[in-house]
């Protein structure tokens, strides 16, 4: 919600995706006119492709994306038998 709020703040249009069940919409009416909410599982392509629908419908183009979801697979940072911070490749 930050980086909207900056982006609009800065006079930009932005488009909100997030859970059907998440108070997007709110969020996206208080920013005001220029955001809108597109409810979306950002793990689907599918979902996300629609959203980028959305923000043409409304805004008549996409000029960037900015990914900042907050997934991720859980996994363990260091390893504690051998002493040692699991490379980035096991993360992958």
């Amino acid at each position: 919600l930050a980086t909207a709020e900056r982006l609009t703040g800065q006079g930009t249009t932005a488009v909100l995706l997030d859970l059907p069940n998440a108070d997007g919409d709110a969020q996206a009416k208080n920013l005001g006119k220029s955001c809108a909410f597109a409810p979306a599982d950002v793990t689907s392509e599918k979902d996300v492709r629609a959203s980028l629908t959305v923000a043409k419908e409304k805004f008549g183009h996409v000029d960037a994306a900015v990914k900042c979801a907050g997934i991720a697979v859980a996994i363990k940072t260091y390893n504690l038998k051998n002493n040692q911070v699991h490379t980035l490749e096991d993360s992958q």
